[in-house]
């Protein structure tokens, strides 16, 4: 990259601004007589094949970022020093931008190296704005240990000793330039809808919160993340050959996708996630299975209209959640603050119950125990924490505290065993009972080895567990708690992300990447039928409590009604946002679902928002 190595190092640091990088990109690609690639950048190279894909949708086939998610262009100008005051683990920004850095790290530069590229954990956090400087001029600061070897230290050492550090931090001193070109141009805050991206990153890395990358999602229609557990900011030096093998691995599942015959489709300017496509034309079922055949009579669904009630926060509800008897719906994700309605008498936000005191920061997903109607727990990402509640008492029973970050969390059928899924992809168990001389039951964690998975949940007994992970394309079943493999059924090309189990017991129901839902049979384990109603990668399944519906959520801004026993869909639920989730209630015809409305150039601020579609009453 430019002020790189043997590039051209300008002094001024309007050179830097990523239009130019991109069309230095573009000129680069037409020397090669390359029409359209697929880019694969670190840090400020992700950040700048993120603005290729706005400056040049049309020169791009996939996207690879590692290290720095994805943010869309800001209408309002947002200096260093604000960035560095809003998130306080980004505050060596101001630093580097700061024009005396330049001297200062030139001057110190083995000790720099030894700073920046230290293998994590690391107690010498130079993140926070002016730490940098007191670690430089402190004297014990050491090499080891270090995710670079000594040939490679000498090679960066000597590199930048000869090109100088003014062209590396010019990088940070190009915000206003950015605003400005971006501003001019109008760029859009999304990538184009048909571009897969995959985001690599490391657990340790201070810079990649979970936070962030789940808030990227908003703006890639197709995005994947892989996490490698205790890898930090220079992951593709830490994991270099794993993250060889992964790309390789997403580029050939790209190819290998139906609709692309073998190569990869260019992407498209224009975003058509404004628009709510109409659902596909239902196939003629076989008789016998049809609805009249066996005496159903399924609910108008097109005489219901969605009821949306938006919350006074910017931030996105990210799940909401029907305790076992459907009288509480609770909901999470734009503060610390859990909270439930009794929807069937209002759902208006002052009417909330709250839970406070639990938890410090951000909570993301709730889940009811299954067995007492006023038991749940929650979970936040950034505090790496669950909280058992008593819907009874307004203070929490128990706090866990783990070493990951939980995105997911799931009761057994009992209640007595919960197992959550990690940012970092793995699984792990949490089991009630005493230990000692304990006095009262509390949640203790499983001694198990975590298992690789991106999702979970037990089975109807409690007897199994299902997985799924995002980069597999089979799913596992696993006896519980042996956790041996039971079945390992091929699902999907694009990796498998969201499982549902019918009530019944006939049917589970995946869905993945590839905007596919396949629906299993129990008995024999095979694909009895394959529901394609969707144009974008599903989010999220739920059945119906009778088991004859099943909805759909995906990154398109509607929810699908699909019938079981054939697959015909029924009705697409327009949606102010996507979803990240749907639930049924527990026995009636009505569902929740959540999110965040869009950011529209003069309309009003986005705001979180809480929907139900059917008929509660």
């Amino acid at each position: 990259m430019l002020g790189y190595g043997g590039t051209d190092k300008p002094h001024d640091a309007s050179e830097y601004s990523t239009k130019r990088l991109c069309a230095d990109l573009a000129a680069l690609l037409d020397l090669l007589g390359i029409r359209r690639a697929v880019l694969i950048g670190h840090d400020w190279g992700a950040f700048t094949v993120g603005r290729f894909a706005l400056w040049h949708p049309d020169r791009l086939l996939a996207l690879v970022m590692m290290s720095v998610p994805y943010t869309p262009p800001s209408r309002k100008y947002i200096s260093v020093e604000e960035v560095a005051r809003l998130a306080p683990n980004l505050g060596y920004q101001a630093d580097f931008a700061n024009p005396s850095t330049t001297l200062e790290i030139e001057t110190n530069l083995p000790k720099f190296l030894s700073i920046t590229f230290r293998a994590p954990p690391s107690s010498e956090d130079y993140t926070r704005r002016g730490s940098l400087s007191k670690l430089l001029q402190h004297p014990e600061v050491s090499r080891s240990p270090s995710v670079l070897i000594d040939p490679e230290f000498q090679f960066y050492l000597d590199e930048l000793r000869r090109g100088g550090m003014n062209g590396p931090l010019n990088y940070y001193r190009t915000a206003r330039y950015r605003h400005d070109e971006e501003e001019r141009a109008g760029l859009p805050a999304k990538l184009p809808s048909n571009l897969p991206v995959l985001f690599i990153w490391g657990t340790e890395d201070p810079t990649a919160t979970p936070f962030v990358i789940e808030k990227s999602r908003k703006f890639i229609n197709q995005l994947q993340d892989v996490a490698f557990e205790g890898r930090g900011h220079w992951v593709l030096v830490e994991a270099k050959d794993a993250i060889t093998e992964r790309v390789a691995t997403w580029l050939q599942a790209l190819t290998s996708r139906p609709n692309h015959r073998g190569k990869l489709t260019p992407s498209n300017p224009k975003d058509d996630a404004e628009e709510i496509p109409p659902p596909q034309r239902p196939p003629s079922p076989p008789p016998h299975t049809t609805f009249a055949a066996r005496g159903v009579h399924p609910p108008t669904f097109s005489a219901f209209k969605p009821r949306d009630y938006r919350i006074p926060s910017p931030q996105a509800v990210t799940h909401v959640a029907w305790n076992c008897d459907g009288k509480k719906l609770a909901a999470v994700g734009w503060d610390r603050t859990p909270r439930f309605w009794y929807p069937d008498k209002t759902m208006d936000y002052r009417s909330a119950t709250k839970f406070e005191g639990g938890h410090s920061d951000d909570v993301d997903y709730v889940s009811w125990n299954p067995t007492h109607p006023d038991l749940f727990c929650t979970s936040s990402q950034k505090e790496r924490k669950i909280v058992f509640w008593d819907a009874r008492q307004s203070r929490h029973i128990q706090q866990c505290s783990l070493k990951v970050s939980p995105v997911q969390t799931s009761y057994s059928p009992d209640g007595r065993a919960l197992l959550y899924a990690s940012a970092g992809h793995q699984i792990f168990f949490m089991t009630l009972g005493r230990e000692g001389d304990e006095a009262k039951e509390s949640w203790h964690f499983n001694e198990k080895d975590a298992l690789t998975g991106s999702t979970a949940m037990f089975n109807h007994v409690g007897d199994g567990v299902i997985l799924t992970h995002h980069s597999e394309h089979t799913l596992r079943i696993m006896d519980y708690p042996s956790l041996t493999v039971r079945e390992s059924p091929a699902a999907h090309v694009g990796g498998c992300v969201a499982v549902a189990l019918d009530p019944r017991g006939r049917y589970l129901a995946s869905g993945g990447y590839d905007s596919i839902v396949n629906m299993f049979d129990l008995s024999e384990w095979i694909c009895a039928r394959t529901i394609t109603v969707c144009e974008h990668s599903i989010n999220a399944l739920s059945f119906s409590h009778d088991g004859e519906y099943l909805a759909i959520a995906n990154a398109g801004n509607y929810i699908d009604i699909c019938a079981t026993e054939t697959g015909v869909p029924l009705h697409r639920v327009p949606a102010l946002a996507p979803s990240s989730t749907v639930s049924w209630h527990p026995s009636k015809y009505v569902m929740a679902y959540c999110g965040q409305t869009k950011v529209r150039e003069g309309g009003p601020p986005p705001v979180g928002v809480i929907s139900m579609f059917g008929l509660l009453e």
